[in-house]
Protein backbone atom coordinates (compact mmCIF):
# COMPACT_ATOMS: atom_id res chain seq x y z
CA UNK A 1 0.00 0.00 0.00
CA UNK A 2 1.68 3.31 -0.72
CA UNK A 3 1.65 6.38 1.12
CA UNK A 4 -0.43 8.29 0.09
CA UNK A 5 -3.58 5.22 0.01
CA UNK A 6 -2.26 4.69 3.77
CA UNK A 7 -3.06 8.35 4.62
CA UNK A 8 -6.41 8.92 2.59
CA UNK A 9 -7.90 5.42 4.62
CA UNK A 10 -5.79 6.80 7.75
CA UNK A 11 -7.75 10.26 7.45
CA UNK A 12 -11.08 8.83 6.50
CA UNK A 13 -11.17 7.06 9.49
CA UNK A 14 -9.78 9.78 11.56
CA UNK A 15 -13.21 12.14 10.15
CA UNK A 16 -15.66 9.29 10.22
CA UNK A 17 -14.21 8.73 13.97
CA UNK A 18 -14.42 12.50 15.04
CA UNK A 19 -17.81 12.57 13.75
CA UNK A 20 -19.48 9.60 15.52
CA UNK A 21 -17.56 11.22 18.96
CA UNK A 22 -18.08 14.71 18.22
CA UNK A 23 -21.97 14.00 17.42
CA UNK A 24 -21.62 11.19 20.36
CA UNK A 25 -20.52 14.07 22.87
CA UNK A 26 -23.11 16.98 21.29
CA UNK A 27 -26.12 14.78 21.68
CA UNK A 28 -25.11 13.80 25.17
CA UNK A 29 -24.53 17.25 26.31
CA UNK A 30 -28.37 18.44 25.22
CA UNK A 31 -29.73 15.29 26.81
CA UNK A 32 -27.75 15.45 30.25
CA UNK A 33 -29.09 19.42 30.47
CA UNK A 34 -32.53 19.26 29.09
CA UNK A 35 -33.04 15.68 31.07
CA UNK A 36 -34.11 15.97 34.57
CA UNK A 37 -32.46 13.36 36.70
CA UNK A 38 -36.03 12.78 38.84
CA UNK A 39 -37.87 12.06 36.46
CA UNK A 40 -39.64 8.77 36.02
CA UNK A 41 -38.29 7.24 32.56
CA UNK A 42 -34.73 8.71 33.82
CA UNK A 43 -33.29 5.17 34.91
CA UNK A 44 -33.82 3.29 32.15
CA UNK A 45 -32.90 5.98 29.96
CA UNK A 46 -29.58 6.68 31.53
CA UNK A 47 -28.50 2.73 31.61
CA UNK A 48 -29.43 2.96 27.69
CA UNK A 49 -27.05 6.13 27.23
CA UNK A 50 -24.42 4.97 29.34
CA UNK A 51 -24.34 1.49 27.36
CA UNK A 52 -24.42 3.96 23.77
CA UNK A 53 -21.77 5.87 25.40
CA UNK A 54 -19.34 2.98 26.34
CA UNK A 55 -19.82 1.02 22.79
CA UNK A 56 -20.29 3.92 20.32
CA UNK A 57 -19.28 6.98 21.72
CA UNK A 58 -15.86 5.84 23.95
CA UNK A 59 -14.47 4.14 20.74
CA UNK A 60 -15.04 6.67 18.72
CA UNK A 61 -13.50 8.72 20.91
CA UNK A 62 -9.91 6.72 20.96
CA UNK A 63 -10.18 6.35 17.32
CA UNK A 64 -10.23 10.01 16.51
CA UNK A 65 -6.99 10.28 18.72
CA UNK A 66 -5.23 7.43 17.13
CA UNK A 67 -5.81 8.03 13.57
CA UNK A 68 -5.31 11.61 14.77
CA UNK A 69 -2.09 11.66 15.79
CA UNK A 70 -1.42 8.88 12.95
CA UNK A 71 -1.33 11.68 10.79
CA UNK A 72 -0.19 14.41 12.93
CA UNK A 73 3.31 12.54 12.50
CA UNK A 74 2.56 11.40 8.87
CA UNK A 75 2.14 15.01 8.22
CA UNK A 76 5.41 16.04 10.07
CA UNK A 77 3.14 18.72 12.07
CA UNK A 78 4.04 18.15 15.48
CA UNK A 79 4.89 21.22 16.67
CA UNK A 80 2.90 23.06 14.07
CA UNK A 81 0.98 25.84 16.29
CA UNK A 82 -2.67 25.01 14.54
CA UNK A 83 -2.04 21.79 15.63
CA UNK A 84 -1.45 22.28 19.02
CA UNK A 85 -4.29 24.30 19.37
CA UNK A 86 -6.68 21.55 17.73
CA UNK A 87 -5.09 19.49 20.45
CA UNK A 88 -5.55 21.80 23.27
CA UNK A 89 -9.57 21.63 21.95
CA UNK A 90 -9.60 17.59 21.00
CA UNK A 91 -8.38 17.38 24.98
CA UNK A 92 -11.43 19.94 26.01
CA UNK A 93 -14.07 17.60 24.22
CA UNK A 94 -12.34 14.80 25.53
CA UNK A 95 -12.56 16.39 28.94
CA UNK A 96 -16.11 16.83 28.70
CA UNK A 97 -16.80 13.24 27.35
CA UNK A 98 -15.14 12.48 30.69
CA UNK A 99 -17.72 14.44 32.30
CA UNK A 100 -20.83 13.27 31.09
CA UNK A 101 -19.88 9.51 31.73
CA UNK A 102 -19.44 10.57 35.73
CA UNK A 103 -22.75 12.40 34.78
CA UNK A 104 -24.42 9.39 33.46
CA UNK A 105 -22.71 6.91 36.21
CA UNK A 106 -23.95 8.93 38.94
CA UNK A 107 -27.45 9.15 37.23
CA UNK A 108 -27.71 5.61 37.19
CA UNK A 109 -26.83 5.47 40.75
CA UNK A 110 -29.60 7.37 41.43
CA UNK A 111 -27.15 10.60 42.44
CA UNK A 112 -27.49 14.00 41.36
CA UNK A 113 -25.15 15.01 38.71
CA UNK A 114 -25.33 18.61 37.67
CA UNK A 115 -24.24 19.33 33.99
CA UNK A 116 -22.87 22.96 33.03
CA UNK A 117 -25.76 24.58 30.92
CA UNK A 118 -22.76 25.75 28.32
CA UNK A 119 -22.09 22.54 27.40
CA UNK A 120 -23.53 22.09 24.52
CA UNK A 121 -21.90 25.87 23.28
CA UNK A 122 -18.77 24.44 24.11
CA UNK A 123 -18.73 21.61 22.10
CA UNK A 124 -19.89 23.37 19.27
CA UNK A 125 -17.69 26.47 19.55
CA UNK A 126 -14.59 23.88 20.33
CA UNK A 127 -15.58 21.58 17.03
CA UNK A 128 -16.37 25.06 14.20
CA UNK A 129 -12.80 25.66 15.90
CA UNK A 130 -10.90 22.25 15.17
CA UNK A 131 -12.43 22.57 11.70
CA UNK A 132 -11.11 25.98 11.14
CA UNK A 133 -7.59 24.70 12.18
CA UNK A 134 -7.49 21.63 10.42
CA UNK A 135 -8.60 22.95 7.07
CA UNK A 136 -7.04 26.29 7.01
CA UNK A 137 -3.84 25.36 8.90
CA UNK A 138 -3.86 29.16 9.50
CA UNK A 139 -0.41 29.00 11.93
Amino acid sequence: MTFAVLYTWMKAVHVASAFVFVAGVSVLSLVLVADAPNTAHSGSATARWRRWNRIVITPAMLLTWVFGLGLAMQGHWLGYTWLSAKVGLVVLLSGIHGAQSRALRLRAAGQQASVWRLTPLIVATATLAILGLAVAKPF
